[in-house]
């Protein structure tokens, strides 16, 4: 009696933690910056700040080592001048050397003649030939692949679908943007930040966006950045991901891919 409390006890405290799971948010930041090292970076938290990562995005470029500058070396001292240089003797004439002797000759064996240059050449002419049928094969190969799965029937309807039903499920907390710009024409850089102004009035409507233009009516540069903050219910995302996943036009997709590559 008391394994199968055990055994209920253990079930209760995984359906709990799986609906813990399910219910808590998966909130998102990210910040993007120009010109900015790293240029992207994007912050995860789940489970309430259980699961927290940071930093993630592409890294920042390291910036090379500078090398100290050698130091000047003192002059050198003055050396004594060096002795004169004799010429050395001229050799006795003898007998010649002989040019090669005939062991020498016969194990380096015939020279390569013409017939089996061309015969070298049509070898590798024929690697690479086989060679580049492989590869057109293999492309064409992935090619039809590819179009056997965009060939699909409702494939992209599905696929919209999936796509309107994750943009609903996250919920917008802030958006921000900030840019400050000059173009070194105070009539120049007057005429675009009014534009820009009202482009992004309507922001004025809303406190989940807000925009900040920082014009510079002297001097000549952009810079800008921007951050987000968005929060979504893990079932409300891994629902429209299960329910993509069992629609019958993506493994209809699938089964075209491997009849595509097997052909």
């Amino acid at each position: 009696m008391s394994a199968w409390l055990w055994l209920a006890g253990l079930a209760l405290l995984l359906v709990l933690l799986a609906a813990l799971a399910l219910s808590s948010p998966i909130e998102v930041e990210a910040y993007a910056a120009y010109p900015a090292q790293p240029p992207v970076q994007v912050d995860v938290r789940w489970l309430y700040g259980v699961v927290n990562l940071e930093g993630l995005g592409p890294s920042a470029e390291e910036e090379p080592e500078a090398h100290p500058e050698p130091e000047p070396k003192p002059p050198a001292e003055s050396a004594q001048p060096a002795p004169e240089r004799q010429a050395p003797p001229e050799p006795e004439p003898g007998p010649a050397p002989e040019a090669e002797t005939r062991p020498e000759a016969e194990e380096r064996g015939p020279e390569p003649g013409p017939e089996d240059e061309d015969e070298s050449r049509l070898e590798s002419a024929l690697d690479q030939g086989v060679e580049y049928l492989e590869t057109r094969k293999d492309v064409e190969s992935k090619v039809q692949r590819a179009l056997a799965v965009l060939r699909t029937e409702d494939l992209p309807l599905a696929v919209t679908r999936m796509l309107r039903d994750l943009v609903h499920a996250v919920h917008v907390e802030r958006i921000g943007v900030q840019a400050g710009f000059g173009f070194g024409s105070p009539a120049q850089t007057g005429k675009v930040f009014g534009q820009l102004t009202a482009a992004f009035a309507w922001t004025h409507a809303t406190d989940k966006i807000h925009v900040d233009l920082q014009p510079d009516f002297h001097a000549v540069g952009f810079e800008a950045g921007a951050d987000a903050h968005v929060h979504a219910r893990t079932w409300k995302l891994l629902r429209p991901l299960i329910v993509f996943a069992l629609a019958p036009p993506v493994w209809q997709a699938i089964r075209n891919a491997r009849g595509g590559s097997d052909g």
